[in-house]
């Protein structure tokens, strides 16, 4: 990639035209267009802190960019990519994919310390992690705000979703709230489920102390991407601690995706970029995909203990059939429409009327059991 590199604006040279063109045209419109691009240059010039560019420089080299080359920044970086800037200077520095935990995790945690407004530029269009931004007052309601995005991410489908995937920030004027393990499509998926949340925190709270103080509109320098502070450039609030790279919001390698499927979320996520093992019949299989859906509770009430009839006649919209599926939901689920059943039982119960070939999985240390759905037609009942 050939970016613009260090060099200075051409002042003289703007000034020149300018004067060349009043000589011969007048004030035509090109003329009023230099001169505006002349405004707009003594303006960036005047505002960048030299002291600061020979700080990067000195740790990171010449290998910088200046912010007039967003548009080809955004255009040429490689899938994956990074992009920082440093606004004091004005200056960015593109981390490709290969390079954020080899290169960038380790600078965050040492030499970025020493540099002033650092920015993780997020395209809208991306792939990227939902963050929401608050007013500074509610810092001391982080735990309650957590409590209230863990129950609703539960109640939307995403059982598996727990406290410890919320990650918060504090810096000089805001909150910030990171969904760290999951991420949406782009900026219009993150704003809808933003959108949901906040009314769902609303009819919790029964005021809008929390909701109205949260998603609070923030400026950018660039059209089309929002400016996110640096992990290492924050305070790190209600919340263990976390790599820096690992809560970079479009850094979405080991995450899985949240898809939409009218009011219920399902999750999927390929097990290998995950780390996951999964062992069946004693030999590994890589590569395999697990969907997790649930879309609450039912309210009809079909004939007691027959699990089987029941999905075969009303065909809930979180059964899934020929899918692998969370053994444990599919059990919550028995609960709550019959009332408690032990594990044994609802095994023996079950097993080969609803489902089979049952596959041990560990995610992020955490061991489960997928089973593999039946299709309908082949769902046996406690009668037949």
């Amino acid at each position: 990639m050939n970016y613009k590199k260090m060099d200075e604006p051409s002042i003289p040279d703007l000034l020149e035209s300018i004067a060349f063109r009043i000589r011969t045209n007048g004030h035509d419109e090109k003329t009023t267009k230099v001169v505006e691009t002349l405004l707009e240059t003594v303006e960036n010039y005047e505002s960048i802190d030299r002291e600061m560019v020979t700080v990067l420089q000195s740790y990171l080299g010449n290998d910088l960019i200046n912010k007039d080359a967003y548009n080809s920044i955004i255009k040429e970086a490689e899938a994956g990519s990074t992009i920082v800037y440093f606004k004091s200077a004005q200056l960015f520095k593109i981390y490709k994919k290969d390079e954020l935990n080899s290169l960038l995790g380790g600078q965050m945690r040492t030499i970025y310390r020493n540099f002033d407004q650092s920015y993780e530029i997020v395209p809208k269009e991306s792939k990227q992690k939902i963050i929401i931004i608050g007013n500074a007052a509610l810092a001391n309601r982080m735990n309650i705000i957590k409590t209230h995005i863990m129950l609703f991410m539960q109640e939307k489908g995403l059982i598996t979703f727990k406290e410890e995937d919320i990650v918060c920030f504090r810096t000089n004027d805001a909150v910030e709230i990171i969904i760290n393990n999951y991420y949406v499509e782009n900026a219009l998926e993150r704003d809808e489920i933003v959108k949901e949340l906040l009314m769902y925190i609303f009819k919790k709270e029964k005021n809008k102390t929390i909701a109205g103080n949260l998603s609070t509109p923030q400026f950018s320098d660039f059209a089309g991407a929002d400016m996110v502070a640096m992990p290492s450039d924050k305070e790190l609030i209600s919340t263990r601690f976390v790599e820096y790279i690992d809560s970079l919001v479009g850094n979405v390698e080991r995450c899985a995706k949240i898809n939409k499927a009218g009011n219920t979320y399902i999750i999927n996520f390929n097990v290998q970029n995950q780390n996951a093992e999964i062992i069946n019949n004693n030999e590994v299989m890589n590569n395999a995909d697990v969907i997790i859906q649930n879309s609450g509770s039912e309210t009809s009430e079909p004939e007691v203990g027959d699990f089987g009839k029941y999905i075969k006649t009303k065909r809930p919209k979180w059964y899934m059939p020929g899918k692998p599926f969370d053994k444990e939901v599919l059990l919550q689920k028995y609960i709550e429409i019959y009332g408690n059943i032990s594990k044994r039982m609802f095994h023996d119960m079950f097993s080969n009327r609803i489902f089979d070939k049952s596959t041990r999985v560990t995610i992020k240390g955490v061991r489960t059991f997928r089973v593999t759905l039946f299709e309908y037609d082949n769902i046996t009942t406690l009668d037949n």
